[in-house]
């Protein structure tokens, strides 16, 4: 971190005042406070360049971590799964012709949202049908998620279940088995289905399970969902 000057600030304001006390800093942006240590406001570090060429249009990025140990930083982008080494590399671990060996169709350009299930990437391009990737490189680490429909939005993971929102009845919310994507759903005798019309007939805009709840959005409220 770079260590900024003070300029004799004592603190920090949380009320905005046309006059206020120049000793107390009101707003910056691109720093913060390590709250650990003895400490002023720092910079952040700039940004890095992730690769030297082009790789398309970003359409995920995030962190996949496995149980074995291994870290790694992905982006899905151009309809490719790439992972990402920090000197300015890239790999590409899933291609188009790997994702037509295992029968999964990824849009090139649509946003796409991924989560990790049961030591496994959860992906959805909330066109086609989801699939999980194990981190190998090819076609070997694909599955397709057949049972499953298509997603709206970022699937979630509550209670050892991957839950979405049902692309076609955007008030449903449908679910797997405990760590077992592909079984569940609307498919092979379950019925893993709720329709939330008890309070709102708008369709749903985003999900997110946390250890004490599922909590789901739509346009104008905010509602929790609570137990297995």
């Amino acid at each position: 971190p770079v260590p900024l000057t003070m300029d004799g600030f004592t603190g920090v304001a949380d009320v905005w005042a046309q006059e206020g006390d120049p000793t107390k800093l009101f707003f910056t942006e691109n720093a913060y406070r390590e709250l650990l240590l003895p400490s002023g406001i720092v910079q952040r570090p700039g940004a890095v360049r992730l690769a030297t060429t082009n790789i398309g249009r970003v359409q995920w990025i995030g962190q996949f971590d496995t149980l074995d140990g291994t870290k790694r930083t992905i982006i899905i982008s151009a309809g490719l799964i790439r992972s990402v080494g920090w000197s300015g590399s890239y790999t590409t671990e899933v291609s188009s012709a790997n994702l037509t060996t295992a029968s999964i169709t990824l849009d090139v350009s649509a946003r796409v949202y991924a989560v990790v299930f049961n030591n496994l990437l959860a992906i959805s391009d909330g066109i086609n049908t989801p699939f999980t990737w194990n981190g190998a490189a090819g076609a070997g680490g694909l599955v397709s998620l057949t049972n499953a429909p298509v997603f709206y939005g970022a699937p979630t993971v509550y209670y050892g279940k991957l839950f979405a929102i049902k692309n076609t009845a955007r008030s449903t919310l449908v679910w797997s088995e405990e760590n077992a994507a592909n079984t569940g759903y609307e498919a092979g005798g379950y019925s893993n289905a709720w329709t939330l019309g008890q309070s709102g007939s708008s369709p749903l805009t985003g999900i997110l399970g946390r250890n004490d709840a599922l909590y789901y959005w739509r346009q104008r409220s905010i509602g929790v969902i609570e137990g297995a």
